[in-house]
């Protein structure tokens, strides 16, 4: 079963999934904001510098989105929230756009910002945990490993039964790179409990400057985190959405010390001077929590602290737990 796909936006999380989805048998394309970005790839290939310290490069066909036709039988969507509208924008004044798309955004919404851009295509979603950080425009850092979960986006599915054993074989060949993938028709559920997590590491990693290893070892940060995750807990609890909240502090923990050596996407857009996702995670939890009359002091601090980071800036290095 041949695949065309279309790696959008290729950022940490987009290059090291592309990286693994080249060494199987579908075809597929980077697909790039900036021309430079492209150039490069096609000149020097995509590098993969692995947990162990080895490095894999493969070659890679890429185009700039203003070059990009839009065809494609997969457009498998890395960029962040704040850039998906623009994107969708810009898909939607191509002469043609992917079959299906599969999802890989943190957060909550942007399921429906794209049915609403494109009404009728079947629309999957990918909730990963996979530590990465960019190095470069060509090079990524595969930081830790995690877990991935793919699904339909909604129970109707059932009708794309060509996307539903095309999302079978995707799967099987990123489990043959050793990545921990499963499928699920519960990928709400998980979308809810990857947002948990980003909501209780990510801004503190950046307001801290801190691998998230940092977040699991020390007594006042440990505490901290499990504060934002049990607010968290108890605003997707009163929308109705049931999560155990030891079981998804644990979660935390263990994602933390998974991807220990892992600088989060919020502490890299911080570093980058590039606009965060804190409205789609602390701040949604904010709005959500406001729907429903349920306190969320830790948050409500948090999310203020890191509005004031993304105004005022923060330094490198990062920085681990000391020993």
């Amino acid at each position: 079963m041949f695949v065309n796909l279309a790696f959008i936006g290729m950022g940490s999380v987009g290059l090291l999934f592309a990286s693994r989805f080249l060494s199987s048998m579908n075809s597929g394309i980077a697909v790039t904001r900036r021309p430079e970005q492209a150039q490069a790839l096609l000149e020097n290939g995509l590098t993969v510098r692995q947990q162990d310290g080895s490095s894999v490069t493969r070659a890679c066909s890429a185009v700039s989105l203003d070059e990009w036709s839009g065809d494609a039988d997969w457009g498998l969507v890395f960029v962040k929230q704040p850039d998906l509208s623009a994107l969708l924008y810009r898909l939607r004044l191509k002469p043609t756009q992917p079959a299906r798309f599969l999802l890989f955004q943190n957060g909550l919404g942007h399921i429906e910002q794209v049915q609403a851009a494109f009404p009728g295509k079947p629309v999957y979603v990918a909730v990963t945990t996979e530590g990465a950080m960019r190095i470069d425009d060509t090079t990524v850092h595969h930081t830790g490993s995690g877990v991935t979960w793919l699904g339909p986006a909604h129970d109707d599915a059932g009708q794309d039964e060509t996307g539903l054993a095309q999302l079978e074989r995707l799967a099987a060949d990123l489990q043959a790179q050793g990545m921990d993938v499963r499928i699920t028709d519960r990928i709400q559920q998980r979308m809810w409990e990857k947002w948990v997590i980003n909501c209780a590491i990510n801004p503190l990693t950046g307001i801290l400057a801190v691998q998230n290893g940092a977040l699991s070892q020390g007594p006042p940060l440990r505490d901290l985190v499990l504060d934002v995750a049990e607010e968290a807990v108890q605003v997707a609890r009163a929308h109705g959405i049931r999560l155990d909240e030891d079981e998804m502090k644990q979660k935390v923990l263990d994602v933390c010390e998974k991807t220990a050596a892992n600088a989060s996407s919020m502490l890299q857009d911080l570093l980058h001077h590039r606009e965060t996702e804190i409205e789609a995670l602390n701040g949604l939890l904010l709005r959500l929590a406001a729907q429903r009359h349920v306190d969320a002091p830790v948050n409500r601090v948090l999310y203020r602290l890191l509005k004031t980071v993304e105004v005022l800036g923060v330094r490198g290095p990062v920085r681990t737990w000391p020993n």
